[in-house]
This record gives C-alpha cells, structure tokens and sequence, in this order.
C-alpha cells in the first residue's frame, strides 16, 4: 500500500486492510512494527498497532530503524509476520505500508488478493477479540541484535587499524544513530551530513521537512559530492529514508551508478571466496533491470546467475529457495537498478547498512583507494527517461507483439520487458508501473550515448504507437 498521505494512502484503508492482515495470521500470532522518519509514519504507525492488537496480534513496536534492521529482526526471532510503514525513495508527501508475511520477506500479489479476499463480517469491527484476548505491545532492541551479528561478518580489527574517513548523508532518515553508532564503533572518522529536519522556525508545531530530496541520486547529492573534495574523505555514504538503498560517491566527488553498491561488496565477497584453499560454489541473484556486469563477475568467479523480476520479494523468495536447495553455497545478489544489495546468509533484504559496512571492511584490505577497487568492476554506461501514458494502455503486451512480429528475441518478467544485444553487450528494458501512469525506459551499453540513442529510439517508438 502506498500514495499520497491520506490521500490516496487514507487511514480508514490502512486499518481495514490491516485487520484482514491479522486475520490472515491468526490471534495469538507475534510480529514486528516499524517505521522511517516521516512525520506521517508515526500517525499510520499508531493505527496499525491498534488494529493488530484488537484483532489479538502481539506487536513487538521497533519505532524507526532501517527496514532491513526490521526484517532482519523478523526473521531472527521466527516472527508470524511484520509491519513497516516507510515512503522509501519517494517524497515525503508520500508514505507506504509494507506488510511481511511467514516467509518473512513482503507479502506478494496473490497473498494481498488472498487476505483482500477475508470478509471482517461476523466479525465485530469494534471488539474482535475479546477483552482478555486483545494482543500485547512491547518494545526491543532490534539493533543491538542486528550489530552483534554483524561484528562477525566484518575484520573489525583491520577496519580500525585503516581509520577511514567517511562522510554519512543519513538525511534525517533511519540511517541516523545506526550508520554513525556502527562506524564510529569500527574507528572511522565520521563527517555527518543532512543529520536534522529543516524546521522553518522554533515553533514545536512546524512541519519537519527532510534537508534533501529523499531519493539518493547524483542531482540530490551536491552537498555531498562538495564535502568529498573539500574533505578528501575516503567514501562517502547516502541512504534514502528507509535505508535499504546505498548510493557511494567517490574521495572526487563521483557518484557511483546504483549497480556499484551491491557490484562492490558482491566482488569482495567473490574475491575472499576465491583465495579459500576449497572455495565455495557460488549462486548470483539479481534483478531483470541490473547491470550485465553481474554477468561478467559471474563469468569471471564461475558463478551461476539468476534474474528476477523488479522487487526485493522476488529475490528475498528465490534466494530463500536456492539456500535450501544448495546448502554450503555462497549465494549472494543485490538490485542493482535500486542499490539494494542482499546477503542472504546475513540477512535476506536489501541492505545499504550491512553494505556500507562491508565497503569499509573492503577498503580496510586494500592500500588502494576507493576510486581503484571500482576498477575491478566492470564498466557500462546507462541511462533512463520516465513518461506518462494512459494507465489504461497495456504498453507491455503491445511491445510484446511488436518484437514478435519483428522476431526480435525479448525476456518478460511481470510488468517488464527486456531486449538483449549479446554481441554489443548492451540491453533496454521498458517498464511499466503498476501503481502510477508510468512508463520507465532503461538502457545500458559500454558507451553514454548509445545507452541514450537506444532509451529515444524506444520511447518514440511507444509514444508513436499509443497514438495509433
């Protein structure tokens, strides 16, 4: 569920669905609650836990932390299910609720038509449960447990012994008081960035506005890519407001493509596995819209690689089947196209936390800069252009018949459809969103401007055949 606040995300909508939700679980069922920083997610928040406890769900209330500190909780203490109200990227006039089932990643399609489906007739909307059966609401200190694992991923000795200086651009979201704590924690020398809310006067009742756009992209990041000059930093760390995404920018000021969050702690990892006496064998997941350097790290390490459809479910589903059909394997992925990288063994969730850990533990094994390590990760040039359309207008099945009836070669994966060109290694995808009039074009080559020629040709093309 997502929109705008009490808009198209309308309270009474939340609650409903959130009863059936309960439903879907069983009284007497245990799941965690949470949220990010928006003002608007603490309002949302309050409803969800009264409705899940009336229906007689235990709620252990997290507050605001990282979604992937959240689902890593989840599944640590074999919880029913979850709750995380988060906007993600979007404005902060947007906000979302994201709801985890037993499989403990998000809820997919055919689970939400299936508890859409429960009817809360017969069942009083006022007193579900009765007095002594209403649920019980408790907090805990997911981040404690999530930091005490995460100690033993990472040569924290060496991390400390590197003393790197990092700049963290939490933008007031839940990257804040868990990025700083843990790094400063490892010995980094931490510079903060966009840590407040622009609040416009003193009044105690003025709108908390977010210091920068939310989504962390290269146009949002110009304080940032100003501070890594001005500092000579060795890394810096930008989040969106749930912290699942990690953008990396450069000691120069370079902001690094998504794909370079999850290709460089991926590439780490595949390298440490690779100098073991008895190296593991190695799965890579990724996303139909990620780079093809996946390909070619997969090429390079022996890997098999697998691609999903777009989203953290489809992945977090088809890492959790591939661990238990491989066990002793290294499996290991991320979305690129987001900067979402996953590391199931750890936590099964796009991570920007886990990652920007795990980059320091990188760069504390290496006497080269940041700007070096990347050149062991393969090079491609993308680019995107997003256009309205009628909602109404099926683009993708069109597209479909389209490249049959030139007998061009497609990948199709729900509201995705992708053209490969092996021989110049280059790709475009058409995407077409499921919540907005949206239609989204990504192409990636080893030049700029073919990447750009190949988004133009494509969106005349759609614009073109709309109008016929």
């Amino acid at each position: 569920m997502r929109g705008k606040v009490n808009e198209d995300l309308k309270i009474e909508d939340v609650l409903k669905f959130t009863k059936k939700f309960a439903l879907w679980l069983g009284k007497g069922s245990k799941v965690a609650l949470g949220r990010d920083t928006r003002n608007s997610s603490l309002m949302y928040a309050q409803i969800i836990a009264s409705g899940l406890i009336s229906m007689g769900i235990h709620v252990t209330d997290l507050l605001d932390l990282p979604t992937p500190i959240i689902l890593h909780y989840i599944h640590l203490k074999k919880l029913a299910g979850g709750v995380i109200i988060t906007g993600s990227h979007n404005p902060e006039e947007y906000n979302g609720v994201k709801f985890v089932g037993p499989s403990h990643t998000f809820i997919n399609n055919e689970e939400i038509e299936e508890i859409q489906k429960l009817s809360l007739k017969g069942v009083s909307s006022e007193y579900p449960a009765k007095w002594d059966e209403i649920g019980l609401i408790h907090s805990a200190d997911a981040k404690k447990l999530y930091k005490s694992l995460l100690n033993k991923e990472l040569d924290i000795k060496n991390i400390k012994k590197r003393g790197l200086k990092v700049i963290v651009d939490t933008n007031a979201g839940t990257a804040k008081g868990v990025i700083d704590i843990f790094l400063s924690s490892y010995g980094c020398i931490l510079i903060h960035l966009h840590e407040k809310f622009n609040i416009t006067n003193d009044s105690s009742m003025c709108y908390p506005h977010f210091p920068r756009k939310i989504e962390p992209i290269a146009e949002n990041l110009e304080v940032l890519k100003l501070e890594m000059k001005k500092t000579n930093a060795d890394v810096g760390f930008a989040y969106d407001c749930d912290a699942d995404r990690l953008t990396v920018v450069g000691p120069d000021g370079e902001v690094y493509p998504e794909d370079v969050s999850v290709l460089l702690p991926m590439h780490y990892f595949l390298h440490r596995n690779a100098l073991k006496k008895s190296p593991k064998k190695i799965l890579i997941v990724t996303n139909i819209a990620s780079s093809l350097a996946f390909d070619d790290l997969a090429e390079k390490f022996g890997a098999k690689i697998y691609r999903t459809q777009i989203g953290e479910q489809y992945l977090a589903r088809k890492f959790t089947q591939l661990k238990l059909d491989n066990p002793g394997t290294l499996i290991i992925g991320g979305e690129g196209s987001s900067g979402g990288f996953m590391y199931p063994r750890f936590n099964n969730a796009r991570d920007g936390i886990f990652a920007s850990c795990v980059i320091c533990d990188c760069l504390s094994q290496h006497s080269e800069s940041l700007s070096e390590l990347i050149k062991n990760i393969p090079k491609y040039s993308s680019y995107r252009e997003s256009f309205t359309v009628p909602k109404s207008l099926k683009i993708i099945d069109r597209l479909k018949i389209h490249l049959e009836e030139e007998n061009l070669t497609y990948i199709a994966k729900g509201n995705d459809v992708k053209i490969i060109n092996k021989k110049r290694k280059e790709w475009i995808l058409v995407h077409q969103s499921n919540t907005e009039p949206v239609i989204r074009v990504i192409a990636e080559a080893k030049e700029a401007s073919r990447a750009k020629s190949l988004v133009k040709q494509y969106r005349v093309g759609i614009e073109k055949k709309n109008q016929e």
